[in-house]
């Protein structure tokens, strides 16, 4: 008979290592604007991938107000672009105006956006996402409603969010709670001291994602795909 898990922190190396066994880059005790994530695993577009590398993005862009800023300047696909003081009014509230034109020079400096002749920016683009799959994972020993409450929120920058539990409480949740899990699309994990079981699927675009914490999400992860990358 195993031993139980006593803490939740138990499950987190079997949990990971689940989710690298699928191919994702992992990250435990996950700091997000909602409060710590126990797993987010996330797994890379190789080719959007080799793409920044060609555009020089090689620096992660880690403050959500550069992000901000960047998807407010006009694609070069667009054929338009947006001027310095049209990025002052956007980040007014943000930003001050010094910060708006320093931001813009930093980001134009990593290969994010390029200048126009006239002093203003368009912002050069991947053919997509950097990442094919965001999954965010709640641990708990018992309490599922909690688990669920969490990991719902998750689903702002998560393409999909699981609630994991210890193997016997996982299954019975499987059948008292299959109803809450189906409603909110969560995903349900089995944990044993063997390694994990997926009980029930997460449902892919279960929440209502919000763009910038995804993308502030993901860069956190460029140093080590980009690292894989040039390997």
């Amino acid at each position: 008979m195993q031993q139980p898990f006593e803490f939740e922190r138990e499950m987190t190396p079997l949990v990971a290592q689940w989710l690298r066994d699928g191919g994702l880059a992992v990250r435990t005790e996950y700091p997000t604007t909602l409060g710590i994530c126990d797993l987010v695993g996330v797994a890379l577009d190789a080719a959007v991938g080799h793409e920044r590398l060609r555009l020089r993005q090689r620096v992660p862009i880690n403050d959500v107000r550069k992000l901000a800023l960047l998807n407010a300047i006009a694609t070069v696909e667009s054929g338009r672009s947006t001027s310095i003081q049209a990025l002052r009014t956007f980040a007014a509230e943000m930003l001050d105006v010094g910060d708006v034109e320093e931001a813009a020079a930093w980001l134009q400096k990593h290969g994010y956006v390029r200048a126009t002749s006239g002093g203003s920016y368009q912002r050069r683009t991947t053919s997509g996402p950097l990442e094919r799959r965001i999954v965010a994972i709640e641990l708990k020993l018992h309490r599922v409603n909690d688990a669920v409450r969490q990991a719902r929120a998750r689903l702002a920058f998560a393409t999909e969010s699981l609630v994991g539990f210890p193997a016997e409480r996982a299954r019975t949740a499987a059948t008292d709670c299959r109803n809450l899990l189906a409603a909110t699309g969560i995903g349900l994990l089995a944990v044993s001291r063997d390694g994990c079981e997926l009980l029930i699927q997460p449902r892919p675009g279960s929440g209502h994602v919000h763009p910038l914490m995804r993308a502030h999400c993901v860069e956190r992860f460029w140093p080590e795909f980009r690292q894989a990358l040039s390997a």
